[in-house]
């Protein structure tokens, strides 16, 4: 039994079992926060966590429908285009997985808001505040 391994790209932990034969492991991807938490079709959100790996083919999936290309920034962030396709997806919370080329190891998956429409502000209250900032609006 042979294979060859590229760090880069799989940053595995080996250890040898009292056979001789060796063993690795992949870390799962955690998610531990999505920014922005909410947007439109086609917004770039940055997921933060651990353990991701630098993969060509790494992606991201939205509520286990289709999977969106990551781009790796580092082992704790990625950065994925959300879903551009409104008729496949309700307005609403979407869970996001990160997905390796071995299949889904997310162990902490989160969810992102996705919004359909631009929101739109047709009043503030208080119209005016203070020159020094702090005033509450709503």
């Amino acid at each position: 039994l042979s294979w060859t391994y590229d760090k880069k790209y799989f940053p595995l932990s080996l250890f040898q079992a009292a056979n001789g034969i060796i063993l690795s492991y992949k870390k799962c991807a955690c998610i531990s926060q999505i920014a922005p938490e909410f947007g439109l079709s086609n917004t770039t959100i940055n997921i933060f966590g651990d353990n991701f790996s630098n993969h060509p083919l790494l992606s991201c999936r939205f509520d286990s429908k289709h999977d969106f290309p990551a781009e790796f920034v580092s082992h704790r962030q990625l950065m994925c285009p959300t879903p551009t396709d409104r008729d496949q997806y309700d307005e609403g919370m979407l869970k996001v997985e990160v997905v390796s080329p071995e299949g889904t190891n997310t162990c902490h998956s989160s969810e992102w808001e996705y919004i359909h429409n631009n929101p739109t502000v047709d009043r503030i209250f208080p119209n005016s505040g203070s020159i020094k900032g702090g005033t509450n609006i709503k």
